[in-house]
C-alpha cells in the first residue's frame, strides 16, 4: 500500500487520526507505539512505517530520511449534559418525574451514564431508578416525607473524563398559589391632553397560609372634590388639589400575610401617577420602580422605589402612600402619586402643575416572583390572558384610571375562601376586584375545624373546636389537657368535626380515628361528603366502635375532588368523658 493510501486511511477529515484504524503491532508498514521522542529517535525505520508516541499523541512516518509527524491523535469530549434542569419540584400525589438526559459522542463511542445523591439523602422522600439515560424519580405521596435532596447526574465515554450536571429535589405538600395582580392606573388631567400613568403588575408564587389580606387599588379620581394629603382611593393613591384640574394618583394593589401593613407585605404592584392639567402625563406604576410624571415649570413627581417615596416639589410618596399634589388655594392642576410599596411623589403645586410619579412594586425575598412596570397609559404585563382590563391610566378630559385586581391560582378543586370563585376542571381561581381576605376554608359554626392546610398526624389546632349542633339537650364542651382533646359529655348532643382536603383520582384513602373512654355500645361516624357537611350528597362511610376503654377505627374511601371529612359521635343520653387521641389522613 502507498504511503498516501496509508494517511488517508488513517486520517480524518481534520487531519485528526481515526482511532479506530490504528494498526496493532509494528514493522513496516504497521504502527509501532513508543513511550516518548527519545525512544523513537533511536530508531531507524523503513520508508512508510508508522510510530504512535504515547506521551505527546502524535503521529509519526518515516519517510525513509527521518521521521515526521503528521498527525495527533485526538479523541473528542462529549456534549454538554442537557435535558436536566437545574432544580424539581415533586409531585405531592406520588407521580414520578422522568429525566431523560441527552449527550452525544463525537466519535460515536457508546456512553456511561450514572448519577450520585450528593447533599441530603433520598430516605423515605424518593426512589430513583435508572435505564441507560433515563432516570425516574419516584416521590412520596406521604406528607411525612417531605424534604429535598440533590442528585448529580454524570456521563462518560471511558476515555476524556467525566461530564456532570447537579440538580435540586424537593418535595413539599403545602398547596402552591400563584398570584397574579395589576396596580390601579392614575386619573387623566381636566383638559389638554394629559393621561393617568398604567398601573404595574407582579407574578409571585408562594404557599397558602392563612389569611392574606388583599387590597385592590382603586383607580386614581379626576379633580378631587376636597383637599387632603391621601390617600384619595383606596391602595394610597394621592389627591390632587382642591382646586386643582390633575388627576389623582392610582392605588396598589397588595397581598399581605395578616393585617395590612407596610412590613406585612407579600406581593405588591405599583399604582400610575396622575397627570396634570396642562397635559403632563402621570408615570406608570413599578416593576420594582415607579416611573416619574412629566414636568412643566418645575419637576414632576418622582416614582416610588424599594427604599423610598418619590421626590416631590411638594408631597413626596411614603410607604404604601402616594404623595398629594395641593392643598385648597393652589389651583396649580398638579397631579397626584400613585400608591405602592413606596408611592410616588405628587407633581407641583406652581401653575402649571407637574404629574405624578408611580408607585413601586415589591415581593417579600423567601417567594419566586417577577415584577413588570407599566409603559405610558398601558399596565404592566397585559398580555397575561387573565389580564381583563385591569389598572389602565385613564385618558385626558377628567377621566379616571381603571381599578387594580387579583387573581389566585392553584391545582384542584376549592380550599380556600375569598373573592369571586372559578374552577375550569383543572385549577380553581379567586378573583378580587375589591379588597378581602384569602383564607383557608373555615368551617360554618358549631364544627371543629382543622384550618386547612395544617399537618395531618394527629389534632394540633384546638383553638378552633367548638360542639357540633346535633338534637337533644345538654351542653359538651371540649378541653385540651396539654396532652389530649378531651370532650365531656353531658346529654344528648351529636359532637364531630370536619375538615376538606383535595383527593386524587384513583387513590385509596386511609383515615384513622383513635379515641380513649368512648362509651361502650355507642357509635362514633365516619362520613365522607362532597359538599359542606349537612348536605350529604357524596359518600357515606359509618363504623362502629363498640368497646370501652381505648379504641381505634380505620376506614378506608376512594374518591376524587374536594372531600369533606366528618366525624361525630352518637352518644344520645350519655354522660361521660373520653378523648381524641389522633386523628389523621393517609396519603395526605
Amino acid at each position: 500500500m502507498s504511503m498516501g493510501r496509508k494517511l488517508g486511511t488513517l486520517l480524518g477529515l481534520d487531519g485528526s487520526v481515526k482511532a479506530e484504524k490504528l494498526p496493532s503491532g509494528g514493522g513496516s508498514g504497521g504502527v509501532t507505539v513508543y513511550a516518548d521522542l527519545i525512544a523513537l529517535s533511536a530508531v531507524v525505520g523503513t520508508a512508510g512505517d508508522m510510530a504512535l508516541v504515547q506521551d505527546i499523541n502524535k503521529m509519526f512516518v518515516y519517510t525513509g530520511t527521518g521521521w515526521f509527524v503528521i498527525a495527533t491523535v485526538t479523541n473528542g469530549t462529549p456534549s454538554a449534559i442537557s435535558g436536566v434542569d437545574g432544580s424539581y419540584s415533586l409531585s405531592r400525589d406520588g407521580t414520578p418525574t422522568v429525566i431523560t438526559a441527552v449527550s452525544t459522542d463525537p466519535e460515536g463511542f457508546p456512553l456511561t451514564w450514572n448519577y450520585a445523591v450528593t447533599t441530603g439523602s433520598l430516605g423515605s422522600t424518593a426512589t430513583v431508578s435508572q435505564v441507560d439515560n433515563v432516570f425516574t424519580i419516584t416521590p412520596s405521596a406521604n406528607e411525612v416525607d417531605a424534604g429535598g435532596f440533590s442528585i448529580t447526574f454524570s456521563v462518560t465515554d471511558g476515555v476524556t473524563g467525566l461530564l456532570t450536571n447537579l440538580s435540586q429535589f424537593s418535595l413539599d405538600f403545602f398547596t402552591e398559589l400563584t398570584c397574579y395582580m395589576w396596580g390601579a392606573g392614575g386619573a387623566g388631567g381636566y383638559a389638554g391632553d394629559g393621561t393617568g400613568g398604567g398601573g404595574g403588575s407582579a407574578v409571585g408564587v408562594f404557599k397558602l397560609e392563612s389569611p392574606y389580606s388583599v387590597v385592590v387599588g382603586e383607580g386614581g379620581n379626576s379633580r378631587a372634590a376636597s383637599a387632603g394629603v391621601g390617600p384619595s382611593v383606596v391602595g394610597g393613591g394621592g389627591y390632587t388639589g382642591n382646586l386643582g384640574y390633575g388627576g389623582g394618583g392610582g392605588g396598589y394593589t397588595g397581598v399581605f400575610l395578616g393585617s395590612v401593613s407596610h412590613a406585612n407585605s407579600v406581593l405588591i404592584a405599583g399604582g400610575g401617577g396622575g397627570a396634570s392639567y396642562e397635559g403632563r402625563d402621570g408615570g406608570a406604576g413599578g416593576g420594582s420602580d415607579g416611573i416619574a410624571g412629566e414636568n412643566a415649570l418645575s419637576a414632576g413627581g418622582g416614582g416610588g422605589s424599594q427604599v423610598s417615596g418619590g421626590s416631590s416639589p411638594s408631597n413626596a410618596g411614603s410607604a404604601l402612600l402616594g404623595g398629594s399634589s395641593g392643598s385648597e388655594g393652589d389651583g396649580g392642576g398638579s397631579g397626584g402619586g400613585g400608591g405602592g410599596y413606596y408611592g410616588g411623589g405628587a407633581g407641583s403645586n406652581l401653575n402649571p402643575g407637574s404629574a405624578g410619579g408611580g408607585g413601586s412594586g415589591y415581593f417579600e425575598p423567601s417567594i419566586n416572583a417577577t415584577l413588570y412596570g407599566g409603559s405610558g397609559t398601558t399596565s404592566g404585563n397585559n398580555a397575561e390572558p387573565l389580564w381583563t382590563g385591569f389598572g389602565t391610566g385613564g385618558s385626558a378630559g377628567n377621566n379616571p384610571g381603571q381599578p387594580g385586581g387579583v387573581i389566585f391560582k392553584y391545582f384542584g378543586s376549592v380550599i380556600a375562601t375569598g373573592g369571586t370563585i372559578t374552577n375550569d376542571g383543572t385549577y380553581t381561581y379567586h378573583t378580587f376586584t375589591s379588597s378581602g381576605t384569602l383564607a383557608s376554608y373555615d368551617a360554618p359554626a358549631g364544627f371543629l375545624d382543622f384550618s386547612y392546610p395544617e399537618a395531618n398526624t394527629t389534632i394540633d389546632n384546638y383553638s378552633h373546636i367548638v360542639s357540633f349542633p346535633g338534637p337533644g339537650s345538654g351542653s359538651p364542651s371540649w378541653v385540651f389537657d396539654g396532652t389530649q382533646l378531651v370532650m365531656q359529655q353531658n346529654g344528648s348532643y351529636d359532637v364531630g368535626f370536619y375538615r376538606p382536603f383535595n383527593c386524587i383520582s384513583g387513590t385509596t384513602y386511609t383515615f384513622t380515628l383513635d379515641i380513649a373512654n368512648f362509651p361502650s355500645g355507642k357509635r362514633t361516624i365516619f362520613r365522607i361528603y362532597d359538599d359542606v357537611p349537612g348536605v350529604a350528597s357524596g359518600s357515606d362511610i359509618t363504623g362502629e366502635i363498640l368497646a370501652a376503654g381505648t379504641s381505634s377505627r380505620t376506614w378506608t374511601a376512594n374518591f376524587t375532588g374536594t372531600a369533606y371529612v366528618m366525624w361525630r359521635s352518637v352518644t344520645t343520653n350519655t354522660v361521660g368523658t373520653y378523648y381524641i387521641n389522633s386523628f389523621d389522613i393517609s396519603p395526605y
